[in-house]
């Protein structure tokens, strides 16, 4: 039997060893990957809802965040009203850049706490991490990989019109605000490529994920 290297690992080292962040631009598919991950048995931690659970009612980041945006950024009943703050930092680096700073470090404290409780020390196995946000917030270091999905910006605006019932200009701003998925594809470890429908998506997932498996247990190393 293998020794059990992982049991002395801390969680930044297990994310190190085991973790793959999943990272693309808005209507790229990255959501869709992240299914198919799960339909196909691996762990896949969510940044969207780490930071749901650390701006949660009371919590201390919402009260950071009231203090800097305003208290007209909660609700009646106390909790973030999202579309508010998006709005407002939507096109304003700066507030951007300070509620960054109010919620990243506390969301990857949430994430190494994550890592913690998949006891990886028992059973030593990769799994995923789903954010947008990897590349901005110079996070890739801390992964074994950087998968990225990709779609050309003209698929990317007419997914959000179809998702979100905007308008053409209205999803043509909402890709041009973000880092270009081709600029995040090019800086990934692995590109899949989103473009086509769902078999041909998941046959690039499906071919990407048996490299996975030369990963030596309790080692993370092929």
């Amino acid at each position: 039997m293998s020794p059990d290297f992982s049991r002395d690992l801390s969680p930044e080292q297990l994310l190190k060893t085991y973790g793959i962040a999943l990272t693309g631009g808005i209507g790229t598919g990255k959501s869709t990957v992240a299914d198919m991950l799960r339909a196909r048995s691996y762990e896949v931690i969510d940044a969207d809802q780490l930071a749901r659970n650390i701006t949660a009612t009371g919590s201390a980041a919402l009260t950071d965040i009231a203090k800097r945006f305003g208290a007209d950024v909660l609700n009646a009943d106390g909790s973030l009203n999202r579309k508010l703050l998006g709005s407002r930092i939507f096109q304003d680096s700066s507030a951007r850049r300070d509620l960054e700073a109010i919620t990243h470090p506390r969301i990857r404290a949430a994430l190494l706490q994550q890592v913690g409780t998949l006891k990886l020390d028992k059973k030593p196995r990769p799994f995923f991490y789903e954010a947008a946000l990897i590349f901005e917030t110079s996070s890739g270091p801390l992964f074994r990989a950087v998968w990225a999905t990709y779609c050309p910006p003209e698929v990317q605006a007419q997914r959000i019109i179809q998702r979100d019932g905007v308008t053409a200009e209205k999803a043509a701003s909402v890709v041009a605000a973000q880092m270009p998925s081709r600029q995040k594809a090019d800086l990934a470890d692995v590109t899949i490529d989103t473009s086509g429908n769902p078999l041909t998506v998941a046959k690039q997932l499906d071919d990407l994920l048996k490299s996975l498996k030369d990963i030596a247990p309790g080692t993370g190393k092929a």
